[in-house]
C-alpha cells in the first residue's frame, strides 16, 4: 500500500521554513546561549529515544557531528541531520510511519516552498539514483489529517541524507560522488543523560562537505577542525585530495 494511502499525507506549503532557511545561509556565526545548548541536548535525547529500535543503519550527520566529537557546542545549530542508505529506505519509510512521521521531498524550486510526500517520487530502481530527488528528503512529524505538525518544536523534522553503498565506496547524497566507505564507518557513540546511544558520523565526511561550502558556518567548522587538530595534517590532505 502506498505511503499516502496509509498516512494520507498531503502536500504542505511551507513558506515560513523557506524564508528561515534562506536567512540562515548567511547569518554570522555566534556562540549558543545556555538555553540553546540545553535544547540541543534535549533534541538529541529525543532523537535517541525515537530511533533506538530502528531496523536499519543510521547515524548522526551534519552540524552536530563537530560539537559531539569536540565535546562542546561552539556555535548555534538549526536542525538535525541523519545519514541512511538507499537500500534500506523502504524500512525507513515504514519505521517513521509507525512513529507518526512521513517522508517528504522539499522542492526549493517552488514559491512558496512545498513539502511533497516522498511516495510521489518513490522508485525501487537503484540505477536511477542520480535522477532521484534524494538531496532534500525529510522525515516530518505529521498530524492525523496528514499535514505536517507545525506545532512540534522538539523534533518536527529530520534532514535525511540518503547514501548509496557500493563496495568500498559510498555515493554521498549531496553530490553522488564516491567517497571511501571507511569514512562513513568511522562513527563515534554518543550518549546523553542515560538515553540510548547515537552513532555520530565520520569526521572526514563532515570535513569534506565543509570544504565545499562558503557560508560562515562552513568556514567556522573547518577552521575549528584544523585549529583543534581533530584531523591530522595527513588526514586533511587525504580529504582535500577528493576535492581536487
Amino acid at each position: 500500500m502506498r505511503l499516502t494511502q496509509r498516512l494520507q499525507l498531503v502536500r504542505s506549503p511551507n513558506e515560513r521554513h523557506s524564508l528561515a532557511a534562506a536567512e540562515r545561509r548567511h547569518l554570522p556565526v555566534r556562540a549558543p546561549t545556555e538555553e540553546e545548548v540545553q535544547f540541543y541536548h534535549q533534541r538529541l535525547d529525543a532523537l535517541a529515544n525515537l530511533m533506538y529500535d530502528a531496523p536499519f543503519c543510521w547515524y548522526l550527520e551534519g552540524g552536530h557531528v563537530l560539537p559531539l566529537r569536540l565535546g562542546e557546542f561552539a556555535r548555534q545549530h538549526a536542525d538535525i541531520d541523519m545519514g541512511i542508505y538507499k537500500h534500506e529506505l523502504i524500512d525507513a519509510v515504514d519505521f517513521f510511519k509507525d512513529k507518526g512521521y512521513g517522508l517528504f521531498y522539499r522542492n526549493y524550486n517552488l514559491v512558496p516552498l512545498e513539502d511533497t510526500p516522498w511516495d510521489l517520487f518513490e522508485t525501487t530502481d537503484i540505477n536511477q539514483i542520480r535522477e532521484r530527488p534524494l538531496k532534500r528528503l525529510y522525515a516530518m512529524k505529521v498530524q492525523k489529517d496528514g499535514t505536517i505538525d507545525e506545532d512540534e518544536t522538539m523534533l518536527r523534522e529530520i534532514d535525511m541524507h540518503v547514501h548509496v553503498r557500493d563496495g568500498n565506496h559510498v555515493y554521498a547524497s549531496k553530490e553522488m560522488f564516491p567517497l571511501p566507505s571507511a569514512w562513513f564507518e568511522d562513527t563515534l557513540p554518543y550518549q546523553y543523560n542515560g538515553s540510548p546511544a547515537i552513532d555520530v558520523g565520520g569526521l572526514k565526511v563532515f570535513y569534506y562537505f565543509k570544504l565545499g561550502g562558503g557560508r560562515p558556518r562552513h568556514v567556522f567548522d573547518r577552521t575549528l577542525i584544523e585549529e583543534r587538530g581533530l584531523l591530522t595534517p595527513d588526514e586533511i590532505a587525504e580529504v582535500k585530495a577528493f576535492r581536487i
